[in-house]
């Protein structure tokens, strides 16, 4: 494991993040999670392919709104409020499980929320770090995110037999509201100004180092896209057959499966990612 050397300041602050991160990642593990469940169980995977198009057009709504509130609000004060209107409506969707278009309306609901609790949070952690800094920590900041995959799924799969899976959406609201916590600490440990590079008037604009590989991040992207949906598809119509729609399996199995994957993740990002990259390059 990579050792950094931080001021006591930034190292509470990479703490807090490291933090941060677990409750966001968890928040959302255990949304998708549980919407999955109970959607796979009153639903048939037919209709997942109306969810792949309706989920990135409502997120796309979701993002211009929250820009035109983001350009009028201080961030210290939007992200927890953020987090907490969240659980609020992860309550109410718990307070209204039963009517079949709910299950639909979860499934969008949880994937504007993962879009804005990780943007939210990546936000914040690019303001606390220089750039030098950033690329000495947060690697250790995102293994928060593998760390609660591990440790959350974990716990959902021993837990979901005794309170079922519909209650499981409280510890969905649960880590939001401790996402909202963190958020308010951390604004209140101070943030000094990141210097920026700047640039004589007249001189000439000069693209930064490796710019030209975002040329192929587009395609990049739509091909992930596909990929992702298309076997997103496959499983889950797979596992809605072999558990028969029985979600607290369905729960205890994707429990499972995200500490396998997460502990796979975790060993990569630690001993293969910076390896790699050392030697081959971007």
């Amino acid at each position: 494991m990579p050792t950094v050397a931080l001021g006591p300041g930034k190292r509470r602050q990479a703490v807090l993040l490291f933090a941060w991160n677990f409750a966001a990642v968890a928040s959302i593990f255990v949304g998708r999670t549980i919407r999955d469940a109970l959607f796979l169980a009153h639903e048939s995977p037919a209709n997942l392919p109306y969810l792949y198009i309706a989920s990135p057009l409502v997120v796309t709504l979701v993002g211009l709104a929250y820009g035109r509130l983001a350009d009028r609000a201080r961030r210290e004060r939007l992200v927890p409020g953020t987090a907490l209107v969240l659980a609020g409506l992860v309550f109410a969707a718990w307070l209204g499980l039963g009517p079949r278009w709910i299950y639909y309306a979860l499934y969008v609901g949880v994937e504007c929320m993962s879009a804005l609790v990780i943007m939210q949070f990546w936000l914040t952690a690019g303001e606390r770090f220089a750039p030098r800094e950033a690329k000495r920590v947060f690697g250790l900041i995102a293994a928060g995110g593998n760390v609660a995959n591990i440790v959350v799924g974990l716990a959902l799969s021993s837990v979901v037999a005794r309170t079922g899976a519909e209650d499981l959406l409280l510890v969905c609201m649960g880590f939001l509201m401790v996402v909202a916590t963190l958020a308010v600490v951390l604004g209140g440990s101070g943030r000094p100004p990141t210097p920026r590079p700047t640039r004589r008037p007249g001189a000439p604009a000069q693209a930064p180092p490796g710019s030209s590989h975002l040329r192929a991040l587009a395609p990049m992207i739509v091909c992930m896209v596909l990929a992702v949906t298309l076997l997103d598809f496959q499983f889950k119509t797979i596992a809605t057959a072999a558990y028969d729609g029985d979600r607290v399996a369905m729960v205890r199995f994707f429990g499972y499966l995200s500490v396998g994957t997460g502990g796979v993740a975790l060993l990569i990002q630690f001993f293969v990612t910076g390896r790699l990259l050392e030697r081959l390059g971007v």
